[in-house]
């Protein structure tokens, strides 16, 4: 090669090793223009809250729009700590995409203070809230606005008790557990013959009594025996309330409101393309042990297709599929895939939520 070929050649490498090295791309950095601030409520109101008040609007907090330099979808998070805190250890009251208020009932607010805050009931208290943003950056990244502080006098906070035991004729027959954070609870129990009826304890041995003074679907506090179930009509979706007969029931109660459900399931049973007559207009009952407390058939000649589980050969008031494909049945889930196989073994397990079934090949 030439002389005169090869330092064109070395300039153009050179050209591009330096545009390399100098040339840099800078991506646009997050700045805020407008920090939020509250407009309401305003700082320094003192709060009495109380039970009768539970279904009100506390308030509406309302705050100026935070704006950055770049347009983007701004999301807030609304804090609350102990004013003396310093908000060290904060807790959530809202999480929110571009809207500036936030309206909470004196329920809501009471619960947060005294189940998360740990605010004693009766006792006044001065606590702080703030606006951050954005809410999915950590709190070391994020903009503040200035805090607004309130003194509140909480009321007694939710009964939310780790478990709700089912006893009967002097025996505990069952354990309901909560299935949410709104005070939801819910079990499965089998009602022998010598006591159609039954009350809630929050604990094994003494504890809260709760049943219903009245049978007239509110439960109370050191209430009379729960004595009827809603009973499905054979053949039908429509329910009436009747006297407990022994069999399996489903216990539904929430203890915010103290509404509950007693629903007598007459039967638990498959169904489904897999299961003969390998459509879905023909159940299989399953078999209730008493000793277990578990469900359960042995069935040949399955099809490769899915199957469900339901209550009374019916699809209400609920039914259950598997929407994570998990072994835990979800109400109204998703249907259960299941292979070809000579015999299997079906189980469903209610004795406590979270549910559980399976599905053996023999």
């Amino acid at each position: 090669m030439k002389i005169k070929n090869i330092i064109p050649i070395l300039f153009f490498f050179v050209a591009i090793i330096f545009n390399s090295c100098t040339k840099e791309d800078f991506d646009p950095v997050l700045e805020i223009t407008n920090v939020p601030a509250f407009t309401a409520p305003a700082t320094g109101g003192s709060y009495v809250l109380i039970d009768a008040d539970a279904d009100n609007v506390f308030t509406t907090f309302k705050w100026n729009k935070a704006i950055f330099n770049i347009n983007i979808e701004v999301s807030y998070i609304l804090e609350v700590d102990l004013a003396a805190n310093n908000f060290a250890n904060p807790v959530t009251m809202a999480i929110l995409s571009n809207d500036t208020t936030f309206e909470t009932t004196v329920f809501n607010f009471n619960k947060l203070l005294t189940t998360e805050l740990g605010l004693t009931s009766g006792v006044a208290k001065e606590i702080a809230i703030r606006i951050g943003t954005p809410a999915e950056a950590d709190s070391s990244a994020r903009t503040y606005s200035e805090p607004i502080t309130m003194t509140v006098t909480p009321y007694d906070p939710p009964f939310t008790p780790e478990n709700l035991f089912v006893f009967s004729n002097g025996a505990k027959i069952g354990v309901l557990k909560p299935v949410d954070t709104e005070g939801n609870y819910e079990g499965y129990v089998w009602i022998a013959a010598a006591d159609l009826s039954f009350t809630l304890s929050d604990a094994e041995t003494g504890g809260i009594l709760i049943g219903d003074n009245g049978d007239n679907g509110i439960a109370e506090f050191d209430g009379d025996a729960f004595i009827s179930a809603m009973i499905q009509v054979q053949g039908s979706i429509i329910f009436n309330k009747g006297a407990i007969t022994e069999g399996y029931h489903k216990i539904n109660i929430n203890t915010f409101d103290m509404t509950y459900e007693v629903v007598q399931i007459a039967s638990w049973s498959v169904i489904g393309s897999a299961i003969n007559p390998y459509a879905w207009n023909g159940d299989i009952d399953l078999t209730y042990d008493i000793a277990t407390g578990v469900w359960s058939a042995t069935i040949i000649d399955i099809h490769t297709g899915e199957f469900k589980f339901r209550p009374n050969h019916s699809w209400d008031p609920l039914n259950y599929g598997d929407d994570g494909a998990d072994g835990l049945p979800d109400e109204y889930g998703a249907n259960i895939p299941i292979t070809i196989g000579p015999s299997y073994t079906i189980t469903l397990d209610l004795r406590e939520y979270p549910y559980s079934y399976s599905v053996v090949a023999n």
